[in-house]
């Protein structure tokens, strides 16, 4: 099958992107933000190695084992979001306005609790949790 010229993309987005409740516009509307998204973090780790990258080979491996775990960070802290963007979506689609205030309310402040706790947690136990990841890496990593 090939596809040639605009009117056989649209062809390709209305078959394959496209659905009964949505079309291939709000999926693409959807889909761009989490691509920026995703840019912005990759971007960020680069510019961290980028920036230590002249401090040595200890070092570069240092920001490496430490951008793993902000990795992780973020997928959680994205995952709790979208978890509470869920529900809020769903009390604004059933026209419940006062449960959409509370719902927004309790998705910011477990995203607050959870990076309280983890920052907590971290400071107090920092060397154990990192002798447990990376318990192989030389001192000089450390």
């Amino acid at each position: 099958m090939q596809i040639t010229g605009k009117l056989g993309q649209r062809a390709f987005l209305q078959n394959y992107l496209s659905g009964e409740s949505i079309d291939h516009k709000q999926i693409t509307a959807l889909f761009t933000p989490l691509l920026i998204d995703q840019a912005f973090i990759l971007c960020l780790n680069l510019v961290n190695v980028a920036m230590i990258s002249s401090s040595g080979v200890a070092a570069v491996s240092a920001v490496n084992m430490i951008d793993s775990i902000n990795m992780f960070l973020i997928s959680v802290f994205v995952a709790v979001a979208t978890g509470g963007t869920v529900v809020v979506a769903q009390y604004k689609g059933s026209g419940n306005e006062p449960m959409v205030t509370k719902a927004a309310a309790n998705a910011i402040m477990a995203v607050f609790l959870l990076s309280l706790t983890i920052s907590v947690v971290v400071a107090a136990f920092y060397h154990p949790i990192l002798r447990v990841l990376f318990g192989k890496a030389s001192e000089d990593v450390f």
